[in-house]
């Protein structure tokens, strides 16, 4: 299963000029999500969907495997480590059509940390 997931990501990955030209990604899966709540994600079927459409406030470049910025414009790490302020993107907002607020991410990181919401 791993396998072919990463198979699947890197074909995707490939892709990514293609797609920016305005072309169609069309996925078939093998089964239905069971959950897109990422904190739930079990399956590789909604693994794959949250890989294609969830954002992170960071993310890691996998060639010079340096940090760059996706969701949040710019981050300062502050008091030796132990705090980091986040700068958020402008005019980023959710499939609805709601802004994403630093109050989505303090809940995230809420979500993230507490202990009843595990994540596999």
């Amino acid at each position: 299963m791993k396998y072919g997931l990463n198979l699947a990501m890197g074909a995707m990955a490939a892709m990514a000029a293609v797609l920016a030209n305005g072309a169609e990604l069309h996925l078939a899966l093998h089964d239905d999500a069971k959950t897109l709540d990422p904190f739930l994600v079990s399956d590789e079927s909604a693994e794959t969907l949250l890989y294609l459409t969830e954002g992170v406030l960071i993310r890691v470049n996998r060639l010079t495997q340096q940090p760059e910025p996706e969701l949040a414009q710019s981050w300062k790490i502050e008091n030796k480590g132990a705090r980091i302020v986040f700068h958020l993107r402008p005019g980023v907002h959710f499939p609805d059509g709601s802004a994403f607020t630093p109050t989505d991410v303090v809940e995230s990181f809420h979500r993230l940390l507490d202990p009843a919401c595990t994540r596999r």
